[in-house]
């Protein structure tokens, strides 16, 4: 009984080193990888761009509001309110020293979008509201890295622009409700942190 044991052991780790083996390679080669601790986004973004300096953020920023991308503005506001346990600067344009603005760009490719990190503040680009969504949920992810989920008087984010769009047009998540029973309040936490990791 112990030698089947011990090989069957042996065989599953074999199996292990065989399927694990080519991941951690192909994460190492990939240089987008390396900066994972920098920002701490998942999924992790197709471009990462690392500029010089850092953006201190607290109470006194200006979040600009946009009727187009409200709903991505709103997920900024909550992520810094609760950082900072007390309600933000809001403004139809830009002003003070800081902002985190939403801006349309046409450009982009279907759910794409670029944040721009710099001393002055965050410029995030989309050219429709899905893709500001996600960007919304990276800062979203960044602000959460950046304060361990505690309050703050401040934070730093590093420099940086990021650039990036969903890999497939279907990301979905499987729970099983027909045997196993949950709470409506479950269910909802269970939404809210797939719209974290930009599941749709």
């Amino acid at each position: 009984m112990q030698i089947s044991y011990l090989k069957i052991t042996g065989i599953f780790g074999m199996m292990l080193c065989l399927f694990l083996s080519p991941a951690c390679k192909k994460t190492g080669d990939n240089p987008q990888a390396q900066t994972t601790h920098v920002h701490g986004i998942i999924p992790l973004p197709l471009n990462v761009s690392l500029t010089v300096g850092s953006l201190t953020l607290d109470k006194n920023i200006v979040l600009v509001t946009n009727l187009q991308f409200e709903p991505a503005v709103a997920v900024v506001e909550t992520a810094l309110t609760g950082a900072f346990n007390s309600g933000i600067i809001k403004n139809d344009t830009p002003s003070g020293t800081t902002n985190i603005q939403f801006v349309f760009d046409n450009t982009l490719d279907t759910n794409a979008y670029q944040i721009d990190i710099s001393v002055k503040g965050i410029i995030v680009r989309s050219g429709n509201p899905v893709g500001a969504f996600y960007a919304a949920q990276s800062i979203r992810q960044m602000i959460l890295n950046s304060t361990s989920g505690q309050k703050a008087e401040s934070f730093n984010l590093r420099c940086m622009t990021i650039k990036d769009k969903p890999q497939f047009a279907w990301r979905g998540f499987h729970l099983d409700v027909s045997r196993h029973f949950f709470t409506r309040e479950y269910i909802l936490k269970i939404i809210d942190w797939l719209a974290y990791y930009k599941f749709n």
